[in-house]
């Protein structure tokens, strides 16, 4: 048993090693994304003192579905950060993602049609959820919705007083 686990271990730092899936992005990414409905947002734009939660989501994916879903049944718990989705989609299919999947979720919904600044961030796959501190360091990555409270316990370990959401511009 040892044994496998060794070579899962060696065989994983291999293939990074040969240029694999680098890791998330450990500091923001400078970034200048459209805001459905209206606007973009910046780095410029970001809240001071709060924790920002990027969540990278494709309105197809079935996995980004459920991980919305899983987020809106804890809304609560995202209301404490800066929350912002992103997308790539047409601007009527996150909105219509939005409304089924997570209407009670008070974040910004944005979007990068070119993937020009998505990939900065480095997502392994979708959905990509990266938790970052108020000084903009990563502090979680998850990229599995089946384990979404684990970004719900980094909030709550970190989280900054008198924080609330970002709003919402979808209605």
């Amino acid at each position: 048993m040892r044994l496998f686990l060794l070579l899962m271990v060696f065989g994983q730092l291999s293939v990074l090693g040969q240029g694999g899936m680098p890791p998330p992005a450990g500091t923001l990414p400078s970034f200048r994304f459209e805001v459905v409905g209206h606007g973009v947002l910046t780095n410029a734009d970001l809240p001071k003192g709060k924790l920002l939660l990027f969540v990278f989501v494709d309105p197809d994916c079935d996995h980004c579905q459920r991980a919305v879903v899983r987020m809106d049944a804890e809304y609560r718990s995202f209301e404490k950060v800066a929350l912002y989705f992103v997308s790539a989609a047409d601007p009527a299919k996150i909105v219509a993602f939005a409304k089924k999947y997570g209407p009670r979720l008070k974040g910004l919904w944005l979007r990068d049609p070119e993937y020009r600044y998505m990939v900065q961030f480095r997502p392994v796959r979708y959905p990509a959820l990266f938790l970052y501190s108020t000084d903009k360091k990563l502090l979680d990555y998850e990229d599995n919705e089946e384990t979404i409270f684990r970004i719900v316990r980094s909030i709550g370990r970190n989280q900054v007083p008198a924080a609330g959401g970002v709003g919402t511009v979808l209605s």
